[in-house]
């Protein structure tokens, strides 16, 4: 009996425990199954690089968020604005880098540091600077050189200086000029309005609106901000636009809920599910602009269309516009007792404005492009014109020959745009300006061209 009972345990054992060669069988398929898995998930990574620039990491930032790389147009960052025209969306877009400085997405739409509203008070001073992305930068890079160039000015002294940014990248007037009486609806006080522009004002408007068929007056790019106001004639269209939108933020939503979304095969799915839907808006946005080009634009994209036979009769309304702009802008400064200073930016196409660098002439200026053709044209204009703003009372400063003796970097793309030295020479220029101003006479209208040299 004892014998029967170790056999029938052996037999046992053996059934408990499969032979070593089992064991190794089983292995071997998981470590290939490890390694299929591994190579598979290498392969997906490799075929995201081709897909995307930056790869399976790329696809992870269009998971996490909505607004990076395209999962959010930028115009949709942006909102309408019944009296300046558009805003950025503080729900969508909270906050930004300007030149190391962070601006935050105001409670009014605007990109700043403060929600824009401050009273008057002694030991302050507040200064609003009007204008497109030149200003804006120049208020982020030359920050300093602004505030201390206010305090220098015996008045302000020892004062705090708040800058209120109303100047956003893209505006043109009438923006700036609707921005200041919006704030100052809303009860923001001013002891000083900086308005530098002149570039916006006549590259953007005939570009741009009058090249559109787009009234000269309307923000820029309105027929492309509103397009998403819907043609009833198109209505069939539009249902298939939402229904894939609504879509692709249900793949958002299921993207950044998943435990998967590290794995690079995952990505790769997500993104080819998201690219298809993209792909299909696409096709149904270019019907959209083409049925649109066929026929009349619509109102609502347009405004009353332009009444310029010709290019050079649509610059000769865009610097009417500019120039009845500041002098509202002056009229209503004075009612308030703030001191106004409107600044004419310089650039680069402006002939005879700046010897342009090896690095300016060859990354800096083209003009194969629209842009600059008109200001060569526009600039001359503006001048002229601040002669008679001069007349009636405006303090104008025309900073468009600042350069004129530059020879080292000053401008960093082929449209506007100045480098660090650049917007601090500007800052400079502008804070000496008023303090001239206010040592002689805050409501001079003569006011000299700064020095070319610093």
């Amino acid at each position: 009996m004892p014998e029967v009972h170790m056999v029938a345990a052996g037999q046992e054992s053996s059934k408990r425990f499969p032979p070593a060669g089992r064991l190794r069988r089983w292995l071997f398929r998981g470590i290939s199954l490890l390694l299929g898995w591994g190579l598979f998930e290498l392969g997906c990574w490799w075929m995201s690089a081709l897909l995307i620039e930056g790869g399976s990491p790329a696809i992870q930032l269009v998971i996490d968020s909505p607004i990076a790389l395209g999962g959010v147009p930028t115009s949709q960052t942006e909102t309408f604005h019944p009296y300046v025209g558009w805003v950025k969306n503080p729900e969508i877009v909270e906050k930004t880098q300007y030149d190391g400085v962070e601006l935050r997405t105001s409670r009014w739409g605007f990109f700043d540091t403060s929600n824009g509203i401050f009273q008057r008070q002694p030991g302050r001073v507040i200064v609003g600077v009007c204008g497109g992305s030149v200003a804006l930068h120049m208020t982020c890079a030359a920050e300093k050189e602004l505030k201390a160039g206010i305090r220098s000015i015996p008045r302000y002294r020892d004062c705090e200086v708040i800058l209120v940014r109303m100047c956003q990248a893209g505006y043109k007037q009438p923006q700036g000029l609707m921005a200041l009486n919006y704030l100052a609806l809303q009860g923001a006080e001013f002891d000083i309005v900086i308005n530098l522009d002149g570039y916006n004002e006549l590259a953007l408007t005939t570009a741009e609106n009058f090249q559109s068929n787009v009234a000269l007056d309307y923000p820029q790019g309105w027929h492309v901000r509103t397009r998403n106001v819907i043609d009833p004639r198109d209505a069939e269209l539009w249902e298939q636009v939402f229904s894939l939108r609504g879509s692709r933020h249900r793949l958002h939503l299921a993207g950044q809920a998943s435990r998967l979304h590290r794995l690079p095969s995952y990505r790769l799915i997500w993104f080819l599910r998201f690219q298809s839907r993209s792909n299909g808006l696409l096709e149904i946005e270019a019907e959209l602009l083409g049925r649109g080009r066929s026929r009349k634009r619509a109102f609502v994209n347009s405004g009353p269309h332009p009444e310029a036979p010709n290019e050079s009769a649509a610059l000769v309304e865009a610097v009417r516009i500019w120039q009845q702009s500041s002098l509202m802008m002056h009229r209503f400064c004075e009612s308030q007792g703030i001191v106004y200073l409107h600044a004419i930016q310089p650039n680069q196409y402006d002939r005879g404005s700046k010897p342009l660098s090896a690095e300016e002439q060859e990354n800096c200026y083209s003009l194969d492009i629209l842009y600059g053709q008109f200001i060569a044209e526009g600039y001359p204009q503006l001048r002229q014109q601040a002669a008679s703003l001069r007349q009636q009372g405006v303090n104008l400063l025309d900073l468009t020959s600042l350069f004129r003796t530059t020879i080292e970097t000053i401008y960093v793309d082929p449209f506007c745009h100045l480098n660090e030295t650049g917007s601090r020479r500007m800052a400079r220029a502008i804070t000496d300006a008023i303090a001239e101003m206010m040592n002689r006479d805050v409501n001079s209208p003569s006011l000299p061209s700064p020095a070319t040299t610093r």
